[in-house]
């Protein structure tokens, strides 16, 4: 970089003293360098600012998993499990009395527990899951995402979230019913439809939930 004075002078001087040449240059490359100092600290602090201002837009976002207390009606299960119920019935409304049986585990479904989504403290994602722990094998019958955050990834969490968990509980196999319009996108989380024959197999060995107008999808987790 030139120095501001020497712009201003001759850009030739042949009949100059070298020696003052040498001390021009010499004292050009120290501005240089001095110049270019202040340059990565300028470059380091642009940096520092635009990671922390990064790191305040990460979304808030953590995924739960809920069990029913034994025993009580939906009224008086945790917060969140009616928050769940609320917006699983926004998809599955004609299950009626179904859907609240599953989400508290009454009677015969008892085992059943949810999985949720919470976005800044808010239900955005739900799933049932059950468990049967002697023959390695869970069913998620029910999944849902509130209509105004499709599309933002969270069903993604939510799936990425309980596979993992399956994992730690030995659970190797997944079934999952699916309405005919979005067995494609079930394709994608690894599901894949199995043959009645099979899903008579399947139904002799658990009692895993079935539904009309459904197909049964499978997925094996390792």
């Amino acid at each position: 970089m030139a120095n501001s004075d020497d712009d201003e002078g001759p850009q030739n001087m042949e009949d100059g003293n070298e020696d003052e040449d040498n001390e021009d240059d010499a004292e050009d490359e120290d501005n240089e360098d001095d110049a270019e100092a202040e340059d990565n600290e300028d470059s380091e602090e642009d940096a520092n600012g635009e990671d922390e201002e990064g790191n305040e837009d990460q979304i808030d976002v953590s995924w739960i998993l809920v069990r029913p207390v034994p025993g009580l009606n939906l009224q008086n299960q945790p917060i969140l499990l009616r928050e769940s119920f609320n917006l699983l019935r926004s998809s599955f409304g004609s299950m009626g009395i179904l859907l609240e049986e599953i989400i508290c585990g009454a009677q015969e479904l008892d085992g059943f527990e949810t999985c949720l989504v919470l976005h800044e403290g808010e239900v955005v994602s739900a799933a049932t899951v059950r468990i049967f722990h002697a023959h390695h094998i869970a069913e998620i019958p029910l999944v849902a995402t509130h209509h105004a955050f499709q599309g933002w990834g969270f069903c993604r969490i939510l799936m990425d979230n309980l596979d993992g968990f399956l994992l730690t509980e030995g659970v190797t196999d997944v079934y999952l019913p699916s309405c005919f319009d979005v067995e494609t996108m079930w394709n994608r989380f690894g599901f894949h439809r199995i043959p009645d024959e099979q899903l008579e197999i399947v139904l002799q060995t658990v009692p895993i939930l079935t539904f009309h107008d459904t197909a049964m999808c499978h997925k094996h987790i390792l």
